[in-house]
């Protein structure tokens, strides 16, 4: 764990990291996706809000709700607050989960590794053009990166903890508090024989009912369904039922059943939370006089520090499953992120870690049913169905690479492993595979520093297996894996170990130095465009013009139309090659977005593809070009 000290140092840090996003927070264009994300979000809470009323289709995505109903509703609600638009704002937003990235693979790193080496590992994931880039822009993947790094993280921790216990059994009972010990004791006195019969039969009753309410819908729903529909019909075996609903309904003659039904669905919708909390209430309730009677019984400093130090791994435990939960309703592959943990807590404790996993995967499966509302009705069937989607990504996508365009479901087996070495900075190539030999001979002593490694190398090569060898479809380059970076830090800090452990600090700051360089030079040149980076391995941003993908996601859209603002006239038309649509969140109110192509207007943009393409409007004059280092990422066209 860290000290005190260290983690007003981490703190200190990340605070001075969310300071850079004031000054260039509002020079970042809004992405392709974040329209229907919007849109996505705003229903999520919606179903919240007012469950029933919300359409199936609105919120059943294959991608998490969590992270897009925070980001799309809070940063409508703070912008009017803050000054900034709600672009701007999401795109804070999504700085601060990069942010969450960066501290979870410091704890991830420390670990493993010394102070010195850690801060090197982190500056590094920092100052990577490409991430750096998603930081800001990317709504779905920096945060789902950040929520499996943190999930992975607190699971190491977790295991940690538990080993740390004397191994006396204490593992296998994890939740045997001194508290806990002493409430059985006191379950199984005559005294509370009544209550706690009371209590079981509420707990059964209740369970049954939560998941009915909740889950299978098998009983309650379709009881009040077919007694509306005898009412409505005047078949309901109690006539004064029948004649009560004549009356109440008035309207029944003019109405057809269906929009009875729909009704009753959404008042069950509403009830069946006032039931839930009816439930959880009665077992407080029934249990209460048991646990203040145990609390008045635990008595001495010796009880309270026995306490305390069982409570540890129960904290870890808890805080280990709610990130769990948080990183699958953020994106159905966070359950992998679980996967690694357990497998990481049977490698160091074995069977004993039966009873933890059973623990941690409830914990997650409860957390992300809550904040997940896609999955309220069928939630495994729906889960299911989502990871198959995340892992096919069904659809054509064109990709190119190499000058070439390939269809995502047939690209070459060197894609991925290509893509990572001319997208990341040369040195933390280098840097990370050199710490690789460091690690494997440094940690292959100790059970536990070995089942770390291992965790890691299963972390990025497990996707990258599937890539490469079962040729799972990915496009956009490989923005949807950028969750599998963390662990190549990590391994990177290893390289600075033996700098520290010679106490050669000064050439351990020459080193990261240089390390850093390219990073950053690259953060500043190509603000604030920093994903399209590639490294020198393809002759830069000039040498990856076209061919791999630059602006893929049309963040040069904003300013484009920031200068068309600067040039059109009052009232001048435009149009524009894909996701044009962009353009009206930054443009003059005056200016008008064609509905078609082939209407008459005065300017076209184009970014992307579109750029190259020769049947973009070719009689257009080009007025306008957003560059970064001889590369054209968009333009503007004056059409005759």
């Amino acid at each position: 764990m860290l000290s005190t000290r260290e983690k007003v140092f981490v703190t200190l840090g990340l605070f001075l990291a969310l300071l850079v996003a004031f000054p260039i927070g509002d020079d970042f264009g809004a992405s392709t996706d974040e329209v229907p994300n919007v849109q996505y979000g705003e229903a999520t809470l919606a179903a919240y809000l007012q469950p029933g009323a919300v359409d199936a289709s609105q919120i059943r995505k294959r991608t998490g709700s969590f992270y897009l109903m925070i980001w799309a509703v809070g940063s409508k609600k703070m912008a009017s607050v803050v000054g900034w638009s709600p672009v701007d704002l999401g795109h804070f937003f999504n700085y601060v989960t990069f942010l969450a990235a960066a501290g979870s693979l410091y704890m991830l790193a420390r670990r493993a590794l010394p102070v010195l080496p850690a801060i090197a590992a982190t500056l590094l994931f920092f100052t990577q053009p490409l991430l750096f880039g998603h930081a800001f822009i990317n709504q779905k993947d920096t945060p789902f990166m950040a929520f499996y790094t943190l999930a992975v993280t607190s699971g190491v921790y977790m295991v940690d903890q538990l080993r740390s216990l004397d191994g006396k059994g204490q593992v296998s009972q994890l939740t045997e508090l001194a508290s806990v010990r002493a409430f059985r004791a006191r379950w199984r006195e005559p005294a509370f024989h009544r209550r706690r019969w009371l209590l079981l039969i509420w707990t059964g009753v209740g369970s049954v009912l939560f998941l009915d309410l909740f889950v299978f819908h098998a009983a309650l729903l379709p009881l009040l369904q077919r007694s509306v529909d005898s009412l409505y019909h005047g078949r309901f075996p109690m006539a004064a039922a029948n004649q009560w609903f004549a009356r109440a309904a008035e309207n029944s003659a003019s109405l057809p059943v269906e929009a009875y039904l729909h009704k009753v669905t959404q008042l069950y919708s509403r009830a069946r939370w006032l039931v839930a909390m009816g439930i959880l209430m009665g077992v407080a309730v029934l249990a209460f006089p048991l646990m203040a009677d145990v609390a008045r019984s635990i008595r001495g400093r010796e009880a309270l520090s026995e306490g305390l130090r069982l409570a540890r791994p129960n904290r870890c435990l808890l805080v280990a499953g709610l990130l769990l939960g948080l990183g699958v309703a953020t994106r159905p592959p966070g359950i992998f992120a679980g996967a690694l943990v357990l497998f990481y807590a049977f490698w160091c404790l074995g069977l004993r870690s039966v009873f933890v996993a059973g623990m941690y995967l409830a914990l997650g499966a409860v957390t992300t049913y809550a904040l997940w509302p896609a999955l309220w009705g069928a939630p495994l069937d729906w889960y299911v169905d989502s990871l198959q989607g995340n892992l096919n990504f069904p659809g054509g996508h064109e990709v190119l690479f190499r000058g070439i365009t390939y269809h995502s479901n047939d690209l070459p087996w060197d894609y991925l492993p290509w893509l990572l070495v001319v997208q990341l900075t040369p040195p933390l190539s280098f840097l990370a595979s050199a710490g690789l030999v460091v690690a494997v001979r440094r940690l292959r002593g100790c059970k536990a520093d070995l089942g770390l490694l291992l965790l890691l190398l299963i972390w990025f090569l497990a996707p990258l297996f599937a890539v490469v060898v079962l040729r799972t479809p990915i496009y956009s380059n490989f923005r949807q894996l950028l969750f599998t970076l963390s662990p190549i830090f990590v391994l990177a800090g290893f390289s600075f170990l033996w700098l520290v452990e010679k106490r050669k600090k000064g050439l351990y700051v020459v080193c990261l130095a240089l390390a850093l360089m390219p990073g950053l030079v690259a953060i500043v040149r190509l603000h604030p465009y920093q994903y399209v980076y590639y490294n020198f391995l393809v002759g830069g941003l000039r040498g990856a013009e076209k061919n791999y993908l630059l602006d893929y996601w049309c963040t040069s859209y904003r300013e484009l139309t920031e200068r068309l603002n600067e040039v059109a006239p009052p009232g001048a038309r435009y149009t524009g090659w894909g996701p044009v649509r962009l353009t009206t969140y930054f443009a003059r109110r005056d200016l008008v977005l064609a509905d078609t192509p082939e209407e008459d207007v005065d300017y076209a943009v184009a970014c992307s593809w579109g750029v190259f393409d020769q049947r973009f409007y070719p009689e257009g004059t080009v007025v306008w070009e957003v560059k970064r280092d001889g590369a054209t990422l968009g333009i503007i066209k004056e059409l005759p």
